[in-house]
């Protein structure tokens, strides 16, 4: 294999370590007081980020890759653009400068650097993955930060509803298993993330020891993880993964099949109850239902008054569109609790979002952002087919990414389309070795 493993020293797996646990960490302290930028601390590393592209990347670049990676910048230059139009046009009709508590220009930067700082993310952790080279290197880093969870998910289970308060943005009591995140309905990225390409890279490892002792600890973190979790979202677009699994690979060996199958089975018994009771809960007591549908419905909405999508200023058209998507959801749903959404925007624009990160897209950049988001999803979706687990994942983001995930605060998306693109070039330039 022409990979060259030489290259992944303890240096690079230790920064691999680090960035993981950054990507994982999405209720990090500073976020108080410089925003959801610093959600997690990914931002921190920026200046390395942009130092590192003046190294060699060009040697690890693939054409997949740079397919991509061209499609991503493309969506942020169509948010200068579209951003730099409707600022002139703010400017020019005399409309208030300051909304929602921040100059509009400020925050038009802001959403535009998200991105920049997300693009720049994309690239370096493709180069760190292709420099470390060996996938059972790179396993080895997932499956610590696995063996960390599993010790964070065990005291949080024993210490509920004060657990580790000095590992999140608030020292507030909760009652639910969130790990490193804000709540619990953003855990279940971060696990598919870790899981999947724990799994993957355990699978290169020869010795069968090794592989049985890694796999044992992989599976019961994820055991204790659906046993204790309480996320909707995880739990409905598991079983749909699945589904889609069964009836995308019939080519494969008929043992992944019946596996796929035998899963399905056992999670149609045990998490349907889990899930519908949960959804029976939350529409009855709770906001988050209602409130996700009902940002998710505005990005629509906001796409269809602006066909080329509002740029940085999209908060704004948010909020004016707010009360006709609340009209649509509470008719879908016969009422519900709209208290929580209702709050969005009295004071400034915290926790303004759109609920999935499509219809965020379609916000900022209208049909060009949906068309961008559906053309980078497709193909990652088609080069995460070499491996099964991978493309159990990316069917995964593909789903949440159309309905619940914005990655602006769920980093490990990003970081999972770099794993993709990593694991089709080793496949690449194995194939071309073997010639």
């Amino acid at each position: 294999m022409s990979t060259n493993t030489k290259s992944g020293g303890v240096y690079l797996q230790l920064w691999l370590f680090m960035l993981l646990i950054s990507v994982c960490w999405q209720d990090f302290i500073l976020v108080n007081k410089l925003g959801e930028i610093a959600r997690n601390p990914i931002f921190l590393f920026f200046p390395i980020f942009v130092l590192t592209e003046f190294l060699n990347l060009s040697k690890y670049k693939t054409r997949q890759f740079i397919s991509v990676n061209n499609l991503f910048f493309y969506f942020i230059f169509g948010i200068l653009c579209i951003s730099i139009i409707y600022l002139c046009y703010w400017f020019i009709s005399d409309k208030p400068t300051v909304i929602l508590g921040e100059h509009v220009a400020i925050k038009s930067i802001k959403i535009l650097l998200y991105y920049v700082l997300l693009w720049l993310f994309f690239r370096h952790i493709y180069f760190v993955l292709s420099a470390i080279g060996d996938p059972k290197k790179i396993g080895s880093v997932f499956y610590w930060v696995i063996f960390l969870h599993l010790i964070i998910i065990l005291i949080e289970l024993y210490t509920i509803p004060h657990a580790l308060p000095f590992l999140h943005s608030l020292g507030d009591t909760y009652y639910r298993v969130r790990l490193l995140t804000v709540e619990s309905s953003f855990t279940g990225g971060v696990v598919v993330m870790l899981l999947t390409t724990a799994i993957t890279c355990t699978l290169y490892i020869a010795d069968k020891a090794k592989r049985k002792k890694r796999l044992f600890v992989i599976v019961a973190f994820f055991v204790i993880y659906v046993l204790a979790t309480t996320s909707k979202m995880f739990l409905v677009t598991s079983l749909a993964c699945t589904t889609i699994l069964i009836l995308t690979t019939f080519k494969l060996n008929y043992k992944y099949l019946v596996a796929g199958l035998i899963f399905f089975i056992i999670s149609v018994i045990f998490i349907y109850p889990k899930l519908e009771a949960a959804f029976v809960k939350d529409i009855n007591y709770y906001t988050s239902t209602i409130t996700r549908t009902g940002a998710y419905i505005n990005g629509y909405l906001i796409a269809f008054h602006h066909p080329l999508g509002t740029g940085g200023v999209y908060f704004y058209y948010f909020m004016k569109y707010l009360d006709n998507s609340l009209q649509i959801v509470t008719s879908i749903f016969g009422g519900g609790d709209t208290s929580e959404i209702l709050t969005w925007g009295v004071k400034n624009d915290k926790a303004i979002a759109t609920g999935a990160e499509f219809s965020l897209w379609l916000a900022i950049l209208g049909i060009p952002g949906g068309l961008l988001f559906i053309a980078i999803h497709y193909k990652l979706i088609i080069y995460s087919r070499l491996h099964l687990f991978i493309y159990w994942g990316m069917i995964y983001f593909t789903i949440t990414s159309f309905f619940s995930e914005i990655i602006m605060a769920k980093p490990n998306v990003i970081l999972f389309w770099a794993l993709i693109l990593y694991f089709l070039r080793i496949k690449i330039e194995k194939l071309s070795y073997d010639k």
